[in-house]
Parts: structure tokens; C-alpha cells; sequence
């Protein structure tokens, strides 16, 4: 593949990231809100701790692949053999990226708000 299949690969992969944590996100905030707006009876707590935890893994599961094939995208851009994308700065901050923090990131963060809303309504 050439630099700007690559390239496109790589975009394409990273909007895939942010449509799931866009969707993964907005969906623990609704049952949030609902939440703190709601006076939930204990029938009702079970089955939104149970939303909390499906919003959760919805975004581990579709976010880490996508993070992944990132990661895979851009070692490919990384080894290619091309003198005017490694004199760039684009190379540089490419290589620099934190993947492991972001698969981390994407771990942690979707399991504490989950944690946190489901210890609130209890």
C-alpha cells in the first residue's frame, strides 16, 4: 500500500473510534442524567446499572479493535520507505503516539463512569 492509502486507512479508522465513543459516551450521559432527574426504585436501578455496564462494554469492545488498526496503520505509514514523510513532522508525531495509554484510556474510562453511576444510584 501507498502512503495515501495508508493515510486514509488511518482516518478512516480513527473516525471509526469516534463515531463508537460518540455513541458510547452520549448513551452514559442520557442514562445519567437519568439518574440524577429520576427517582428510581430498586427495580428500575437494576436495569439501568445493567445499561450503564452495556454502554461500557459497547465501548471497550467496538473501541479497542478500532484503536488497534490504528496502531497497525500507522506502523505501516512508519515503515515505509519514503524520505519526504519521515523529513515531516506528521512522522514525528506519529511515532510519539501513546497508543497503549489510548487502549488504556479506553479501558478505564468507560468502566469508571460506569462504576460511578452504578454506585449512585445505589
Amino acid at each position: 500500500m501507498n502512503r495515501e492509502e495508508l493515510s486514509e486507512g488511518l482516518r478512516n479508522r480513527i473516525g471509526d473510534y469516534w463515531k463508537v465513543s460518540s455513541i458510547a459516551v452520549t448513551s452514559q450521559m442520557a442514562l445519567v442524567i437519568a439518574i440524577v432527574a429520576a427517582d428510581i426504585d430498586s427495580s428500575e436501578r437494576l436495569l439501568v446499572s445493567v445499561a450503564m455496564i452495556v454502554a461500557a462494554l459497547f465501548q471497550i469492545i467496538a473501541g479497542d479493535p478500532a484503536i488497534k488498526g490504528s496502531m497497525m496503520i500507522a506502523s505501516d505509514l512508519l515503515n515505509l520507505d519514503d524520505d519526504e514523510l519521515k523529513g515531516s513532522s506528521s512522522y514525528e508525531d506519529l511515532k510519539a503516539t501513546p497508543w497503549a495509554m489510548f487502549r488504556l484510556t479506553n479501558l478505564v474510562l468507560p468502566v469508571v463512569v460506569a462504576v460511578v453511576a452504578i454506585v449512585t444510584i445505589y
